[in-house]
This record gives C-alpha cells, structure tokens and sequence, in this order.
C-alpha cells in the first residue's frame, strides 16, 4: 500500500509504503465440496484417479500445505490411499485417489471418502472434500436358483400348455447383468435327453415350465429335466438346476380279456353236461396298461347269454385271474352250447365323466385324480359235450301182431 502525506508548511510531499501482513484467516478450500468418481469392481490394486488439490487464500506460510493430504473417513477398510506429487517448484501438487486391492459391488457399492488438508498457518486450517465413490459393476456373478432340485407331479392328461412349476433364479450383478433368461437344455438341439424327448418348455422371462407335447405314463413315468440361467451380461454366466416332473397315470386305457382252456392246447371251451356245480370251464386273464393306482380292482360279470344262469364267474388269488365255473346242472340235449357276453371294468365300475366334463388336470396337492372307469366286452362259447345218460326207449312199450296159424315160420 502506498500513501503520500502532505504536511501544512512548507508543502513537502513524503512517501509511505504500509506493508499489510497475512493472518491466517483462511481456511484451504477445494473447487468442490463433493464429488463423484467411479471405479470398477474388478479393478486390482493401483488404479488411480486424479484429484482437484485445494487453494487458500492466505499466502506464504498461511498457504496450503500440499502434503498433508489425507484420508480421514469412510476408508475403515483401507481400500483406497492417495497419492500426492509435489511440484519442484514446491507450488501446488498432484494428488491422487488410488485404489488398494480388488472392490466387490455386491459387498459396498459406494463409499463417502472424507479427505483432509491443512494449511501452514498457525493455528492451522483445514479444509475438507468428499469424495463420492461408485463401484461400477461388471458380470463376475452367475445366477443362482433358489433351489437345487424342483419337483412337480402331473396328471399325465393335463393339457398342452398347462403350467407344471415355476423356478426362479437371481443374481447380484445389477443391470444387464442381472437380466436373466431361462432355457432347457436339451431343448431345441442341446444335449441331455435331446429336444424330441422333452414333452416341456420353459419361459425364457418368467420361468414358468408348460407342457409342450402330450404325455404319456405307460411310455414314460418320470422327466429329469435341467433348467439354465444365464444373465446377459459380457461375458454370459449361468447357473443351473434340476426339476424332476413325475406323472401320475389316470385310466386311459381299456381292460383287455384273454381266456384260457382246458386243455390248454383247446381252441374253444367245453364241459361235459354231467360236470357239477363248481366245475372250471375256463380260466379269464385282465390286462391293464394303466397301474393298479389308476385302474383300481378289476370287476367280471356275464352281460348276457346266461339267462338260465347255468355259469358264474369267481374270482381267485391271483390278482387279475377269474375263473368261469359251472352254477346249475346241464343238459345237452336242451341247450347243446352256450354264447356268454362277459364283461371286465376296471376303478369297480365307477360311471365314466358326464359329457361336455372337464377331464382331470394339474392337481396342486398332486392327488390323483378322482377315478373313471373304463370297460371291455368279450365272448366265451361254450359247448355242451354229450355224455351216455340215456337209455334207448322203444317207440311204445307193448307191440301186438295176429299170426295165423296156418302161418308157415320159414316163410
């Protein structure tokens, strides 16, 4: 500061030079406050980005101490240090935030660093910045199913497109990389079982696994399917899991009825007229291609040709095995052969679905469906065979002729 002072008399003017001293009045300030740096989570140690360093106003020894520096929050574990280059010159300084080891996303996605510098001045000053720090993510994380194994049982009937299960998988990358899309492998050219075995689909979005192709227990009871998550991150990962579909058989199938002779080389049945009561004339045989879950106890009845109840069924031991056996005495030469309607129902002739009515279909408890039978027809002919039973019998008991007896015998 320069000041010219003028005395009254004799009129002489003087300069005067006020040097104005510094006080530490100021505090070291940055550009901002806060700000906001990223780094990536799969940076590794020493990967740096450069700070704005800090100004004061004061001057001189009041001015910013450039190596004081530091961090004094938000680093508890030590991931980050700075860096600080001082100008030869000894004015101002280059400062850094490096990183110190790997960084996990999914385990802190940001950290609030406080960094701290001081000034020369005393007392000394400090100033302070935020650093905001934003883990930038990367796909280091497949999906992860929220089971092992998933099971589901369908009524092998069920529709074309009914849902069989859901399954569901996460991942804790975020964006693009969390995107997941669901698929079968083996499904449409993949390995395992291959795509024309596979009667399912998954929804690549929503996870829902739909039957595709009709079903079939008597050809295949049980599916052990792999399902595939794989997020859209670069690279793709992907995870798996295991959904076994297990059918549960519903009568679709017919009983079919097969007999049996005697002998056994017969081609047809027979039993003598005299046979007693409770005489085999031939042994029946049911096949199911449904299991006994499905189809329950096998029935046998005589529809028709036994009005005079000459026969009657009887069942035995062996499951599926009934026997046709005489009831009442025969007689050939009233009723030489016999052409019996038998019929075999299987569930004990439960009444079939009303028409029009839904058929059974996915059962969220997985119980079998409420049982419908199904039945068959078949014909037995039976002959009567003729035994010696009856005497011959004369036309009439007493026979008369008149012979004379000029009647010559040798004539």
């Amino acid at each position: 500061m320069d000041l010219v002072v003028l005395s009254s008399q004799p009129t002489y003017p003087s300069e005067v030079r006020v040097l104005v001293l510094d006080l530490n009045d100021n505090a070291p300030v940055f550009p901002d406050p806060s700000i906001v740096v990223t780094f990536k989570e799969d940076t590794g140690s020493g990967r740096q980005l450069i700070l704005d360093t800090a100004t004061d106003a004061d001057s001189g020894t009041n001015g910013v101490d450039h190596s004081s520096y530091r961090i004094v929050g938000g680093n508890e574990e030590g991931r980050f240090r700075l860096n600080i280059t001082l100008n030869p010159s000894g004015e101002g300084a280059f400062l850094h935030l490096v990183s110190r080891g790997r960084l996990d996303r999914e385990a802190t996605p940001t950290y609030q660093l406080l960094v701290q510098v001081e000034d020369k001045g005393e007392p000394r000053r400090r100033g302070y910045l935020q650093v905001n720090v934003t883990v930038q993510d990367i796909n280091d994380n497949p999906p992860v199913f929220s089971q092992a194994l998933y099971q589901a049982r369908v009524p092998e009937d069920a529709p074309v497109g009914a849902s069989v299960l859901q399954v569901a998988a996460a991942d804790a990358d975020e964006g693009t990389n969390a995107d997941i899309r669901y698929c079968l492998e083996g499904a449409e050219g993949g390995g395992g079982e291959g795509a024309g075995n596979i009667p399912f689909e998954v929804d690549p979005e929503s996870g829902v696994i739909r039957i595709r192709e009709p079903l079939d227990y008597e050809i295949r009871q049980q599916y052990s399917l792999t399902v595939q998550a794989t997020d859209r991150g670069v690279p793709a990962l992907s995870g798996r899991a295991e959904a076994l579909i297990r059918l549960i058989d519903v009568n679709d199938n017919e009983p079919r009825v097969k007999f049996r002779y005697f002998p056994a080389t017969s081609r047809f049945a027979s039993v003598d007229e005299n046979a007693a009561p409770g005489t085999v004339v031939a042994l029946l045989t049911v096949s199911d291609a449904d299991s006994p879950a499905a189809n329950g106890n096998i029935s046998v009845s005589i529809l028709a040709g036994n009005e005079q109840r000459h026969f009657e069924v009887q069942s035995s031991k062996v499951p599926n095995l009934s026997l046709i056996k005489v009831a009442a005495a025969l007689d050939r030469e009233r009723i030489p052969a016999y052409n019996l309607t038998v019929a075999v129902a299987d569930n004990f002739g439960a009444p079939p679905p009303s028409p029009g009515s839904p058929s059974p279909s996915l059962s969220p408890d997985g119980a079998v469906p409420a049982p419908v039978s199904r039945s068959s027809v078949a014909s037995l002919v039976i002959f009567v065979n003729d035994i010696n039973d009856h005497p011959p019998v004369f036309g009439q008991s007493v026979y008369q002729i008149n012979i004379s007896e000029e009647h010559c015998f040798w004539e």
